[in-house]
């Protein structure tokens, strides 16, 4: 049995990456902690500072984005944050990347250029977003200018496993796995596809001697594909041929046959 089997099959490809975001300074991408741990390192290593130009982003009330007065001084993007608001929330000082907080009243009386909104007289701009589109010139304003536009609201899946590491990713926050591994180091990254309730690998991806007697899907593309476990809701269709494993609601398609790898695994004990 492939070693990664049982690391792989305790992973539910449903779930959403619930990792703090991130965004790289040097890419001028988001990055996901989880997804891509020691992103600088992996990726830039020819920055010497690199990891001091990813900046980490919150989501605070509402899903507003924002990051930590002390996280725009600390991080060497190169821009001046000078005159953008700073709010305390649950004692913290924060800069907002984003428009849309509602208006305020009573000792706030400034108003924000270019939107309006209410502000501390003291400032000038509600939101980083505003000061990059009020001040179109100054260093670093190209990278934060990509940050303001990114949609942090925005959850991944993950869709890749890689069977060194034994645990999942997001393809989308690590573009190239092979950075986090040493030359001649034996691994394989899997390609994890969602089609019809199924969490599906590429059958040519897996080991020959774990997938006999497998079920197999064929993808939109034409690929056939393995399923990792029975569907959530199992056969759907209520098809005849059932999954040899006792107890199992899935279908097959030939009788005799098993659903997936989670299945096979059982068989083998």
């Amino acid at each position: 049995m492939a070693a990664f089997l049982g690391s792989l099959l305790g992973i539910d490809f449903g779930l959403r990456c619930a990792a703090a975001r991130s965004f790289c300074g040097v890419c001028r991408e988001p990055a996901c902690v989880f997804c891509c741990p020691h992103h600088a390192a992996c990726h830039h290593p020819d920055v010497g500072d690199g990891h001091r130009r990813i900046i980490d982003v919150h989501l605070l009330q509402n899903q507003f984005p924002a990051v930590t007065a002390h996280g725009v001084k600390t991080t060497r993007i190169g821009y001046s944050w000078n005159r953008i608001e700073r709010f305390e929330y649950e004692g913290s000082s924060w800069v907002m990347l984003g428009r849309g907080r509602p208006r305020r009243s009573g000792r706030y009386q400034g108003n924000c250029n270019p939107c309006g909104a209410t502000i501390q007289v003291r400032s000038q701009h509600c939101c980083a977003d505003c000061k990059v589109a009020a001040v179109q010139q100054g260093q670093g304003r190209q990278i934060v200018q990509r940050l303001v536009s990114i949609d942090f609201t925005r959850a991944h899946l993950f869709d890749s496993f890689c069977t060194a590491c034994e645990r999942p990713f997001s393809s989308r926050f690590c573009t190239d796995h092979t950075r986090h591994h040493a030359d001649g180091e034996n691994f394989q990254v899997l390609n994890v596809h969602s089609q019809d309730g199924w969490f599906l690998i590429p059958e040519n991806q897996l080991p020959a001697a774990i997938t006999q007697g497998i079920r197999r899907v064929e993808m939109d593309n034409g690929t056939l594909a393995v399923p990792i476990r029975a569907r959530m809701f199992p056969n759907p269709n209520g098809e005849a041929n059932m999954c040899s494993r006792p107890g199992c609601e899935e279908a097959v398609d030939v009788a005799g046959e098993i659903c997936s790898l989670q299945c096979w695994t059982v068989l083998q004990v």
